[in-house]
């Protein structure tokens, strides 16, 4: 083997080593060699294409990423190790693995039949370099798929029954060959070149056994590293004569696998009779549309999913699935549904889990989706300008305080307002839908909680501005989910809101202090958050929001204390805990939690982060995946953190530029000014506006809000918005 990649012997161990007469020479590295021929997982004597450090996803889950040596050998052999002195920890040949990778995330996924590894690079020049010599083995694909990080199959939406069951025949056959391929691999480890090779390493170990085993040996005790190798080599030598009772149970598996074979096929052919009678008096029935849109659900329960056909060239070689393109930015969609047509299969990989149920969710009756086709856009007018300044020199002489009632000047503003913040809730209202579809109520229960953690996904990067205030009367709708929101009172602030779904209705009274404490500040929302689900009623109030390292350092954001979900109508609860991190701490954003029945008993367990994902925990080594945060664009920190959904809520999109009304957040002139760069004629426009209020307030008095009525401590929806909508607005106040 090449000595490159290796490290050199220290000039002592070489030295010890010439003390030793040729003969005992000559048999050291006889032994040497033969070690490495019968170690398996010791690379073949080829050339090293490349080789460095890369960092690799741990086997655990939720327990990240850790630097890791990787070789890549000339035949195609990829291996990793803890350090590059060390035996090899896990290999994968290229030659028969998917690579996947997602470039805008350095990110490399590379798929085997009894191997997973996920590999970040730490530079884009890093990432170029090695999947350049991954492409040596593999061969890409024309088109565009999607696979998600947790080995999903690849949804085929597009199939009808009777393909479903060819789909279902064909993996069958699949799956005979590669039993037949491991019943050859095995003959071959039985051949008489194997084991004659074995036994020659046996005969040249008890000849240095019994001619200078004290002198010799004590020399490697006193190394750990030739230590350890030593006892690898000869676990390793065991573990490849296999014994009678290792040959018979590998024997039992795959006698298993035939059998289980046997019957999947003798139910696939029952099951195409049946599709065969179904499909008889139907010639135009279609499995799914392809200009249907459909809900991405991230559940990984759902068995209703079907795997690709390997194409024709699939046997040649590797493969590499190319999840994105360089500067693509149509999987980013703000919208919570995909559109799928002949032209495109993209959507984004992180939804591609699994698709919920064959149905779309059916828009409003009164706000209508829009029926011509718009591209929603991807990033603000301008990028942000300035700094926020220094936001202790403002509230300094504010401890303890209310802020709510402060004017700040517009640098410390993000450009919207903060019933646009109450939007940003129901970004992921598909699990709304999915909760609706599920009619078990602890799996009901997981996707509310679901839900109501997704909320807090948008503010990873936002711990230095503010929105802007709304004025008493302002109002801000989203046809995506139905979504009305309006300012119901001035002081104390308070804002409520209303949303609607095939199946569910959600609804909010939105308040809150916010209090600066010296070097920190601390948001501590009231108001309660309604759910209702057919004839389940559910309510949380959300935990306090830090602002942490005013003074000095970095500043970030972190949600603290419990999130209780109740439901009234059954009173099963959910308990959600947002962990405090801290600066130093190793596990930031952490949420557990668990589902109770009405009785008190532990239903279902719950853990994740709530800037990244939720998941069911199902046993010690499995989970199900409730939901997944949307990723952040590349350059979202010089967007003020936005998410890709959040640059979407101040856009007039084509479809309501002649239905909003004239107290829609969208056109208030300071946010758009802001928005579009112009700092100075924000600063102007928000104190105008402003005045304006004061002045309609010291001559009117404060309106009564026109959407909502108070109902005890909560705001309800009065209805008539979107019917108004329709009809064209009538007696609207001019806010600005």
């Amino acid at each position: 083997m090449s000595q490159k990649g290796k490290a050199p012997p220290s000039p002592e161990l070489v030295g010890r080593f010439k003390k030793y007469g040729p003969s005992v020479r000559a048999a050291l590295s006889t032994m040497a060699l033969s070690t490495n021929v019968v170690s398996p997982m010791e690379p073949r004597p080829e050339e090293i294409i490349r080789e460095g450090w890369l960092l690799k996803k741990r086997r655990r889950k939720m327990q990240g990423f850790a630097k890791r040596y990787f070789r890549l050998y000339s035949s195609g052999l990829l291996s990793y190790a803890y350090h590059p002195d060390l035996s090899p920890r896990d290999q994968i040949d290229l030659s028969s693995a998917v690579i996947s990778n997602k470039s805008h995330r350095l990110d490399i996924h590379i798929d085997s039949d009894n191997s997973l590894f996920h590999i970040h690079c730490e530079s884009s020049a890093q990432f170029d370099q090695w999947m350049s010599d991954f492409r040596r083995f593999v061969h890409v694909r024309d088109s565009t798929l999607h696979r998600s990080s947790i080995r999903s199959p690849i949804v085929r939406t597009d199939l009808k029954p009777s393909a479903l069951v060819k789909e279902m025949d064909s993996n069958i056959h699949e799956l005979r060959e590669q039993v037949s391929i491991i019943r050859s691999e095995e003959a071959k480890l039985k051949s008489p070149s194997f084991l004659k090779i074995i036994r020659e390493k046996e005969q040249i170990k008890d000849m240095l056994s019994s001619k200078e085993k004290d002198s010799i040996f004590s020399m490697f005790r006193k190394n750990s590293h030739s230590d350890l190798n030593s006892e690898t080599n000869t676990n390793t030598t065991k573990s490849t004569t296999p014994s009678t009772s290792d040959k018979s149970h590998t024997h039992s598996r795959l006698d298993n696998i035939g059998t289980i074979l046997q019957l999947l096929s003798e139910q696939c052919e029952q099951l195409a009779q049946m599709v065969a009678e179904l499909e008889a008096p139907k010639t135009k029935s279609s499995f799914l549309s392809h200009n249907r849109s459909f809900s991405a659900s991230q559940s990984i329960s759902d068995g209703s999913v079907v795997w690709f056909d390997a194409p024709d060239s699939f046997g040649e070689g590797g493969e590499e699935l190319v999840l994105d393109h360089e500067g693509d930015t149509s999987s980013l969609k703000s919208d919570n549904s995909i559109e799928i047509d002949d032209s495109s299969d993209e959507a984004h990989v992180e939804e591609l889990i699994q698709v919920s149920q064959a149905t779309s969710v059916q828009p409003s009756p009164v706000a209508e989706r829009p029926t011509h086709v718009f591209t929603r856009r991807t990033a603000l007018p301008a990028r942000m300008l300035y700094d926020e300044g220094s936001l202790f020199s403002m509230l300094k002489k504010n401890v303890g305080k209310d802020l709510s009632a402060i004017s700040f000047p517009v640098t410390f503003n993000e450009p919207l307002s903060l019933l646009q913040r109450l939007a940003e809730d129901m970004e992921y209202n598909h699990l709304l839908d999915e909760a609706v579809a599920n009619t078990n109520p602890i799996d009901r229960m997981c996707l509310v909680a679901a839900f109501a953690v997704s909320g807090y996904a948008c503010t990873k990067l936002r711990s230095g501005r503010k929105s802007f205030t709304p004025m008493m009367g302002e109002t801000f709708e989203d046809v995506r989910s139905n979504f009305i929101a309006e300012k119901v009172s001035h002081n104390p602030l308070i804002m409520a809101c209303h949303a609607h779904g095939e199946g569910w209705e959600y609804w909010a009274t939105s308040s809150g202090r916010t209090k600066f404490w010296g070097k920190s500040l601390e948001i501590a929302p009231s108001g309660t958050t309604h759910l209702k689900i057919g004839k389940d009623h559910y309510e949380w109030q959300r935990p306090s929001t830090f602002v942490r390292n005013l003074m000095m350092g970095t500043k970030y954001l972190e949600h603290c204390g419990q999130l209780i979900i109740t439901n009234t109508t059954t009173n099963a609860r959910s308990i959600l805990e947002f962990k405090e991190t801290g600066y130093w701490g190793s596990s930031p954003n952490v949420v557990t939690g668990a589902v109770l029945s009405p009785s008190g008993n532990v239903d279902a367990k719950l853990e994740g982060t709530w800037h990244e994902q939720l998941t069911q925990v199902l046993d010690d080594a499995h989970f199900k995946l409730l939901w997944r945060a949307h990723p952040f664009q590349k350059d979202a920190t010089e967007y003020y953190g936005f998410t890709s959904y959040a640059i979407t809520l101040n856009e007039v999109t084509p479809d309501i530029a002649d239905k909003i009304p004239p107290t829609d957040s969208r056109l208030r002139p300071d946010i758009r000014a802001l928005e579009e760069g112009k700092i100075d004629w924000a600063d102007t426009e928000k104190i105008r506006i402003e005045e304006a209020q004061r002045e309609r307030r010291r001559n009117n008095g404060i309106p009564d809000p026109r959407w909502f009525k108070q109902v005890g401590e909560d705001y309800v929806y009065t209805g008539g918005y979107w019917e108004e909508r329709e009809s064209g607005w009538k007696s609207t106040a001019r806010l600005w």
